[in-house]
Parts: C-alpha cells; sequence; structure tokens
C-alpha cells in the first residue's frame, strides 16, 4: 500500500502546491474509495476571491447596438474537401 504523498507525487502534485488542492484530491480519492462524502477541515478549504462586480455603461449615443441571437454554423459546406 503507497502513502498519500507518494501517490501525489507520482501523479505530478507538486510538494510546494496549495494545501487545498491537495485536501480535494484526498477527499475524492476517499469518495471513489468507499462512497461517503468526506467534509475538508476550515484551514484547507479553497479561499474564494472577493467578487467585486462593476457594471459598465456607455453613455455614448454613438456606441454600438449589440444585436442578441443564436449562433449557427453549416459544418456540411465547410468541411467538404475539394
Amino acid at each position: 500500500m503507497d502513502r498519500v504523498d507518494s501517490i501525489m507525487e507520482r501523479l505530478g502534485f507538486r510538494e510546494d502546491g496549495d494545501d487545498s488542492v491537495k485536501a480535494a484530491f484526498v477527499k475524492n480519492l476517499i469518495k471513489q474509495a468507499y462512497g461517503v462524502d468526506v467534509k475538508i477541515p476550515p484551514q484547507y478549504e479553497l479561499k474564494k476571491a472577493p467578487q467585486n462586480i462593476e457594471e459598465l455603461h456607455d453613455a455614448s449615443p454613438e456606441a454600438p447596438s449589440i444585436e442578441v441571437g443564436q449562433l449557427s454554423f453549416d459544418f456540411e459546406k465547410t468541411n467538404q474537401v475539394g
């Protein structure tokens, strides 16, 4: 039986990598092996960046209008060779 750190090293995990990534990997291993969900300790949870969302409005009257619609492609014509 291999140790988790040797398995992670063979899979390419960096030793100096983020601990939350390592914890998520171990959590997934446990879930796949035993079919149970485990909770990651708070010190290893991913730190989410604050989301500062600003709405941008262009008040200039000459701003181009954007037409919203469904994209469609005709692959039969574009994939023909000859």
